[in-house]
């Protein structure tokens, strides 16, 4: 795995978006990883596919 694209192996995302995100987030948050979809706060998430 690169360096640069991993965070502890689970997702890879570059390392400006993982501080960005850990940034943001707090203990206990959902976070959703999705590919440039967005969703408003209550708003269902779809099923992939």
């Amino acid at each position: 795995m690169r360096r640069d694209g991993a965070t502890h192996g689970c997702v890879a995302v570059p390392v400006e978006f993982a501080k960005l995100a850990f940034g943001q987030a707090k203990l206990g948050d959902t976070v959703i990883v999705t590919k440039g979809e967005t969703l408003d706060v209550g708003q269902a998430i779809k099923a992939a596919g």
